[in-house]
């Protein structure tokens, strides 16, 4: 099999294996690996070379196993691990308690990283200061630690990592570093209050994230036994055919090219029809308008996408990868406009409608109250951002604010 089927056969063998879940996810995967392995676009766009990928669905769903099992389609010389756990000072890096050597980043040298459970790694004591280390490293940004521990360095350790080895450098007092890290990671759904956090702190758009609803139909299924391989499948040999596919890619990634795909021809069609679809589900959604989910980071995932196809199939006609992209444009908004939150893990319950509106006309109750104010204060209270949204609407539409300065409400 050639690499130009290498997006078919990932989807077939993850069919194979889970079904739909299986299939969605593969492919995703295949194309994550395909953009991870080109160079970075060279042009004024300065779009990023790959993709994030966050796994957003039910507990007990493959997401794992589905990890496990793509890791052995890639090559054996791409760097790649799983990280389950990992404390602050393990993702900065650090020095030995002799002084004497430097025990690197946790995701230093590696070009792919699997996250099993999301919140397992993050839901610490120090979550916030985890989630902002995390940001920056899923930014590309050089990250630096300062400890004291470091004043213990010895000489030799410090001429050795002045001058930067393989991008990391330690001058006797501050470690740094510039990550270059792709992350796999997998969510089981969160509550509002963690998954509002996460929004407003930019962590989610640093993702192109893959929800799937498991429906009863699905679970069933899967229950009975309806999605395992039928007799006679090879999935094993289908599994190293994949890595040999990938193993080849991998040799000629040199090769490959750092421009944008034809933009007037390819590129502005798909964008174009995207920007189309985000305006659609901004009139079926109160409060969603288009400037928030037609964003440079979603048109980013796209562009990307499209340049992961055509590495994946080589001889594509351009007409071809247009129809594909095409067909797949709406799962790039289902998150950001729809995405799946779990009931309150606190036992409260779940917020409503029309408890947000009695909590801000309780806020603004002869009190002047600016909107981002109000979002602040009951977000951290369970409440969405269109739920609150909603309230306000509710309060202009019956007459009830009584002041006439934008932005800001005050109810009697």
């Amino acid at each position: 099999m050639s690499d130009q089927n290498a997006l078919e056969l990932a989807g077939e063998i993850g069919h194979q294996l889970h079904g739909d879940i299986g299939k969605n996810a593969f492919e995703e995967l295949e194309l994550c690996y395909a953009s991870r392995i080109a160079p970075r676009f060279a042009s004024s766009s300065k779009l990023r070379s790959y993709v994030n990928l966050n796994f957003y669905w039910a507990r007990s769903y493959f997401k794992n196993t589905i990890m496990e099992e793509f890791q052995e389609c890639l090559p054996s010389s791409f760097a790649h691990r799983n990280v389950t756990s990992a404390t602050l000072e393990t993702m900065f890096g650090s020095t030995s308690t002799s002084g004497t050597k430097i025990i690197p980043p946790l995701f230093w040298g590696y070009e792919l990283c699997f996250m099993p459970e999301l919140l397992a790694f993050l839901q610490t004591k120090d979550m916030k200061d985890k989630v902002n280390v995390f940001n920056e490293v899923l930014e590309g940004k050089e990250t630096t630690r300062n400890l004291l521990k470091f004043g213990n360095a010895s000489q030799s350790l410090t001429d050795n990592y002045k001058n930067g080895v393989k991008g990391l450098r330690f001058d006797g007092t501050t470690l740094s570093y510039r990550p270059d890290t792709c992350f796999v990671i997998a969510t089981r759904p969160v509550d509002n209050q963690v998954y509002t956090y996460l929004e407003q702190s930019g962590f989610w758009s640093r993702f192109h994230t893959i929800q799937f609803r498991i429906t009863d139909s699905t679970a069933r299924d899967i229950f009975t036994g309806a999605l395992y391989p039928s007799e006679g499948t090879d999935v094993a040999s289908d599994k190293k055919e994949l890595k040999a596919i990938n193993e080849g890619l991998f040799v000629k990634r040199n090769n490959l090219s750092s421009e944008l795909p034809n933009y007037n021809e390819l590129l502005l069609p798909i964008l174009k029809k995207a920007n189309e679809i985000g305006v659609e589900i901004c009139k079926s959604i109160p409060n969603l308008d288009s400037s928030t989910i037609t964003n440079v980071r979603i048109r980013g995932d796209i562009i990307r996408e499209v340049r992961a196809y055509k590495i994946l199939h080589s001889g594509a006609l351009d007409a071809d990868v247009q129809k594909w992209a095409l067909s797949r444009l709406p799962h790039f908004f289902d998150f950001i406009a729809n995405p799946i939150i779990a009931p309150s893990l606190t036992g409260v319950k779940q917020k409503t409608s029309d408890a947000c509106l009695k909590e801000v006309l309780q806020l603004t109750k002869g009190h002047s109250k600016k909107r981002d104010e109000i979002q602040e204060i009951l977000q951290k209270q369970g409440y969405s951002r269109t739920m609150i949204d909603r309230a306000l609407e509710i309060i202009k539409e019956r007459g009830l604010n009584k002041t006439e300065k934008y932005g800001e409400y005050i109810t009697e």
